[in-house]
């Protein structure tokens, strides 16, 4: 049951990163090590990408506040069709 589980959390997690745009997604994988071993740090993202810091932060929150959006209207939509 537990790997069903971890399963359905890794299904679930492709499929919001799938909401992200090619940069998001490296942004968000990275900063949180999702994938490997060790996660990046902000300054370490600017110099890969070759961007300020600042700009990897906003990259950073916009892929956040995407997908806090795309969570939320999961859950309406799954609500009102009474799946949850």
């Amino acid at each position: 049951e537990a790997s069903l589980s971890r399963l359905n959390s890794r299904k679930m997690l492709r499929q919001m990163l799938g909401q992200l745009s090619d940069r998001e997604r490296s942004v968000i994988t990275a900063y949180y090590g999702l994938g490997r071993e060790k996660r990046s740090t902000l300054d370490e993202l600017s110099r890969t990408m070759k961007v300020p810091p600042e700009r990897v932060r906003q990259i950073r929150n916009d892929a956040l506040r995407r997908l806090r959006k795309t969570r939320t209207r999961t859950l309406l939509i799954e609500c009102a069709s009474g799946g949850a």
